[in-house]
């Protein structure tokens, strides 16, 4: 799954890393995780409107 992250200012770019879903019975809830050793991958997302897009 790729990863995009989006907030007010800035719609980040997308990164390849697994992605897992927990599921609560009860209430629907769905959290999502990110295993440890792919977070410094996350902390290479920029934003898109930092780079040049051709």
């Amino acid at each position: 799954m790729a990863l995009t992250i989006q907030n007010n200012k800035h719609v980040f770019l997308g990164k390849s890393v697994p992605v897992f879903a927990e599921v609560d019975d009860e209430s629907g809830a769905v959290q999502l995780f990110v295993r440890q050793e792919d977070l410094p991958r996350l902390k290479q997302i920029e934003p898109l409107d930092a780079k040049k897009i051709e």
